[in-house]
């Protein structure tokens, strides 16, 4: 009796079907000789591409699962799930320009998948676009109100942009659903005390019982965080600053060997604004384009505040801290030639036309028709010199506080820079800053401007016309905003700060 012949096309299918079993158990190396066993008898199998990338992505090898993955859409560009796969593999290579496109391609394939709108607010949270991150987030959550890691990212994205209230809101609904872990109440910590509708408490209480993934030392310190900003909100300050110093403690064992390289590149970034010469000026203006403003300080210094009053001036579109620079210089080294970067610092000279060119198209996408456009990346502080060289109507407000209350604030921050879990580091940065900002100034009079946060609180309404001026534009004669006022906020904690240093 003849011996039937196999069929290629079933035997592919069962071995796509053994490879994805096998990525399922996790024995990746098994899945993906089968997968690429498959490709080379069939380069076209888009099923067997798709798995492939799955499998990479899977072995944390995301770079190499672009080109299985991209073959594959552009070979089945209707099936929104390769478009995804896609996104998700240029998320975890942070490119997250590319990762937006794949998923926007994905949602128009098929809209209103609350999995893929997760997924855009993750890209634009890598890309610091926390206000269209938010809106992500609450698109997804409005499909699938149980997706909770949605609602804790969506919590920190309006922390970030400071619309607290709508913060807390989405905090009170976590603690409800039992979803509220330590590094979910750890975001309250930037949240005003007297703002929270719930028990903190309890809240906390019940987080330190769950289990987590936390290793030891994190799980403590973010603890002892968030019980320091829960007895400062009580007013039990001797008990806030032993919880705070607890927390900083542990914080500093890993921090304090990062705080000692970044204090070599401060004092080289201290030396070369020495060496600038003054009277510099900006770019060559350009009058179709919004007024580029940089408003730079330490964490806790009231970047955000000045911000939101700044909103307050006719065509403004607020950025907050948006990653459009390193954008623009990703996208100039990738047209360039040159090795991709992402540090303006990095970019070579001959390419500055081109990071020009294309931070002007972000700007004009990003701040529509308003005429400010205000930036508050904390990253902006070290590239005070090439933006002035390059980037048309480019304005800077360095903003200082009262050194005792700025370090009590940072002191009091769960998450923060190498410098922030030792006070006296704290107070070398600010030593550190208050000079570097002085020299900027010095050297860029006409285009930058120093404000004290103190200033702002007393006088907005002087403030706002200060800035204005900068920049060009009238200051509204109506009423400004309540903005708060955290002055002195350090006054109950000046003797144990002095004893603890």
């Amino acid at each position: 009796m003849p011996s039937l012949k196999s069929d290629p096309l079933l035997d592919a299918a069962d071995k796509l079907r053994s490879a994805e079993n096998l990525r399922q158990a996790r024995n990746f190396a098994e899945a993906r000789r089968l997968c690429e066993e498959i490709l080379r008898t069939s380069p076209d199998y888009v099923a067997a591409l798709n798995t492939l990338g799955l499998i990479l992505i899977d072995q944390s090898e995301s770079g190499n699962a672009l080109a299985p993955l991209a073959k594959a859409a552009v070979l089945c560009p209707i099936d929104w799930k390769l478009f995804v796969t896609l996104g998700i593999a240029n998320l975890n290579l942070r490119n997250s320009n590319s990762a937006l496109l794949a998923l926007d391609q994905a949602l128009r394939l098929h809209p209103d998948n609350p999995d893929i709108l997760y997924l855009m607010g993750e890209a634009y949270r890598q890309d610091r676009d926390h206000a269209a991150a938010a809106t992500a987030f609450q698109r997804c959550l409005a499909l699938n109100p149980a997706a909770g890691e949605a609602r804790r990212l969506l919590a920190d994205s309006l922390c970030q942009i400071g619309q607290y209230g709508d913060a807390v809101t989405q905090f009170r609904q976590m603690v409800r659903d039992g979803k509220a872990g330590l590094t979910t109440l750890a975001l309250l910590c930037n949240v005003p005390f007297k703002m929270v509708d719930f028990d903190a408490v309890a809240a906390l209480e019940a987080a330190e019982k769950r289990k987590t993934t936390l290793a030891p030392e994190r799980a403590a310190a973010l603890s002892a965080f968030i019980r320091g900003w829960i007895f400062d909100g009580q007013g039990n300050h001797a008990t806030a600053w032993k919880s705070l110093v607890t927390a900083n403690e542990i914080k500093w064992r890993t921090s304090a060997a990062d705080y000692a390289k970044d204090a070599v590149l401060r004092r080289e970034q201290l030396a070369a604004a020495r060496a600038l010469p003054g009277g510099l000026g900006g770019a060559i203006g350009d009058k179709g384009l919004a007024t580029s403003l940089f408003i730079l300080g330490p964490s806790r210094s009231g970047k955000t505040t000045l911000e939101r009053l700044l909103g307050h001036l006719p065509q403004t579109e607020r950025g907050h801290d948006i990653s459009i620079v390193e954008q623009a210089v990703r996208e100039a080294t990738q047209l360039g030639g040159a090795v991709t970067r992402n540090s303006l610092n990095a970019l070579p000279t001959h390419l500055d036309k081109i990071f020009t060119a294309q931070y002007v198209a972000a700007l004009g996408r990003r701040a529509k028709n308003a005429r400010l456009f205000t930036n508050t990346h904390p990253d902006r502080l070290r590239d005070v010199a090439r933006l002035s060289a390059t980037v048309p109507n480019c304005r800077f407000v360095f903003l200082r506080r009262r050194v005792k209350d700025l370090t009590l604030r940072i002191f009091q921050k769960p998450e923060g820079s190498p410098y922030a879990y030792d006070l006296e580091s704290i107070r070398e940065y600010l030593t550190w800053y208050n000079d570097y900002i002085s020299l900027l100034h010095a050297r860029f009079s006409s285009t930058t401007l120093v404000l004290d946060y103190e200033a702002v609180i007393e006088d907005p309404r002087g403030a706002l016309a200060s800035v204005a001026s900068l920049c060009g534009l009238t200051a509204p004669t109506p009423g400004v905003p309540a903005l708060g006022d955290d002055r002195n906020c350090s006054w109950s904690y000046l003797d144990m700060m002095r004893a603890t240093s």
